[in-house]
């Protein structure tokens, strides 16, 4: 992964479960999605959490309380959405290095025939479900649409969307979301040390990604080659 046109880059390629991201990334949203549901919901906590511009805190407590109803709602429905997108690796299943091989035929998994919108390619036939099965991968690709869910607009978590659906490169603007979004959701704990290991006298596994996507530039893009 690197900032083209600097120097700033990582080397994900040789980490263990570095294919793993994308799962570890929509868990870390639930949580935090969870988290936040079970505060006290008020204007001041969604202009804190950068959901709200500070504008917001103007108006009568009934616009706080229809803007409160609105937001709760949509973070309950962010988590339904989120959870829907989770798949949990059994054993045996293999690994996107070592995949299991000599399936049934038809044999599909958990998977089901994308949705419409899907970030799968059209023309998926059972045999490629049960690949992807046997890749071991920790989320549902198949239900994650291409077009940004507006609830996660909303709730200003377009940075997950970005990295889940990403094509091999971020733009400016994505690049700057994606590091919204970990600054606020992704937490070290969620990279642990004996799995995503890091060189003495380096940064935490994220921090380093944080910093190659930051250093993206204006006019230029952050490529996963």
């Amino acid at each position: 992964m690197q900032a083209m046109g600097t120097e700033k880059s990582i080397n994900i390629s040789y980490r263990t479960g570095w294919k793993d991201i994308e799962g570890i990334f929509i868990r870390a949203a639930v949580r935090y999605l969870s988290e936040l549901s079970s505060k006290n919901i008020s204007n001041q906590l969604l202009v804190n959490e950068g959901i709200l511009p500070p504008g917001t805190l103007q108006g009568s407590t009934n616009d706080e309380m229809i803007v409160i109803i609105n937001y709760r709602s949509r973070i309950e429905e962010a988590i339904k959405l989120l959870t829907s997108w989770i798949r949990e690796v059994k054993p045996g299943e293999g690994s996107v290095t070592y995949p299991v091989h000599n399936r049934p035929a038809g044999y599909m998994g958990e998977f089901e025939m994308p949705i419409a919108d899907s970030i799968l390619p059209s023309g998926i036939t059972p045999a490629m479900f049960a690949f992807m099965g046997d890749m071991g991968l920790n989320y549902r690709i198949d239900r994650i649409p291409q077009t940004m869910p507006p609830v996660l607009a909303q709730l200003k978590l377009e940075g997950l969307h970005h990295y889940v659906t990403n094509n091999g490169e971020f733009s400016y603007r994505q690049s700057m979301e994606v590091v919204a979004f970990m600054d606020k959701v992704v937490r070290e704990s969620d990279f642990p040390g004996d799995k995503w290991d890091v060189e003495p006298g380096e940064s935490h596994f994220i921090d380093q990604m944080k910093d190659v996507f930051r250093a993206c530039l204006a006019d230029n893009v952050v490529d996963i080659g």
